[in-house]
């Protein structure tokens, strides 16, 4: 599955949101952690099965910094995926 790219100028704040669920079904998200590349900051929000939510900021304008969010399932399954945010002078 793949979470497409976020495009944004380096003031933009910018609220994402991960749909899990054509990944997990019917299982419930038990624990959601974000980490992004040096550049930009991000800040989880939520984590309401079966959506994820963080908040990009920053980054420095022609930089593309990977985002990535990992989720731990009820049944223990893990599971990662990445998308980048790419800073522009919009």
């Amino acid at each position: 599955m793949l979470f497409g790219d976020r495009v944004k100028a380096p003031a933009d704040i910018l609220d994402v949101e991960l749909d899990w669920s054509p990944l997990i079904g019917t299982d419930a998200i038990a624990g959601s952690q974000w980490e992004a590349d040096s550049g930009v900051t991000v800040a989880p929000l939520s984590a309401a099965s079966p959506k994820t939510r963080a908040r990009i900021s920053g980054g420095a304008v022609d930089t593309a910094c990977a985002v990535t969010n990992t989720v731990t399932l009820a049944s223990g399954q893990k599971f990662e995926r990445a998308f980048l945010v790419l800073v522009r002078a919009l």
